[in-house]
């Protein structure tokens, strides 16, 4: 049986991605207020809620939200090597993904735009500091 994230998890991660909250905190501070918010045993839960939230476009409709989404699935696994992270054909996806929607018609994750894919690329290249 698959678990999923409580009510009042989901609810706690949808604060964090809230287009305020995005708006107004470093990626540093969203991270950490992640980390805080989840405990270990949790976060493959987390990263599950987060590409179904990335897989319905209207749940993060501005291209923020969707950033920050896909640096929390990089950041929660960030002390492994990228090939480790569960998420990683995630990451695989987007950055090969064809701007073709008859070509992706089947596959429910955005389609990012070439400076989306550039900082998708310096996030899992390892890069410090990458900002939005």
């Amino acid at each position: 049986m698959v678990s999923t994230l409580s009510a009042r998890d989901l609810g706690q991660l949808l604060y964090l991605l809230d287009n305020d909250m995005v708006n107004k905190n470093s990626l540093e501070s969203l991270c950490t207020r992640l980390h805080q918010n989840f405990h270990k045993q949790d976060i493959f839960k987390v990263g599950t809620a987060l590409v179904t939230l990335l897989q319905n476009a209207d749940l993060l409709p501005k291209p923020a939200q969707k950033l920050v989404a896909i640096t929390f699935l990089y950041d929660m696994y960030k002390s492994d090597h990228v090939s480790l992270n569960p998420f990683a054909p995630v990451f695989i996806h987007l950055l090969n993904t064809v701007d073709n929607y008859e070509d992706n018609k089947y596959c429910q994750l955005p389609i990012l735009n070439p400076s989306e894919r550039q900082y998708v690329t310096q996030l899992v290249a390892g890069q410090e500091c990458v900002q939005i």
